[in-house]
């Protein structure tokens, strides 16, 4: 089965990414991240589950940023910190022989308009 996602973004809050089958997902961040009202400058990766037969590669552009084998899940956000590279280029998933990949991606961005205070 060729790969499939989904791209579920929240404004102001985080994006889950869902992919499921065998090939490479090309979610472009602008396009599929950023909601109306934020200018998205890069994204971090603050949580993944996975689960494959072979490899999962997440990259960046070019940049690797995980390689995953088997099966788990890694908290970036409790355990270590959020993943990123200071990059806005399109976040690639590619599932070498089959397997799904849930992501909660974080924002770094502006908003418009921005929140202010008494």
């Amino acid at each position: 089965m060729a790969i499939r996602y989904e791209v579920t973004k929240k404004l102001r809050g985080p994006t889950t990414i869902r992919t499921v089958g065998t090939g490479t997902a090309n979610i472009n961040t602008l396009a599929q991240i950023q909601s109306t009202g934020e200018g998205l400058s890069d994204i971090t990766i603050k949580r993944c589950a996975w689960s494959t037969n072979g490899n999962i590669l997440i990259t960046k552009g070019p940049d690797p940023l995980l390689e995953l084998h088997g099966q788990g899940q890694i908290d970036f956000d409790s355990d270590f910190s959020a993943i990123a590279n200071n990059s806005n280029n399109c976040l690639y998933v590619t599932v070498a022989t089959g397997g799904s990949v849930v992501l909660e991606v974080g924002k770094v961005a502006t908003y418009s308009p921005a929140l202010t205070g008494q």
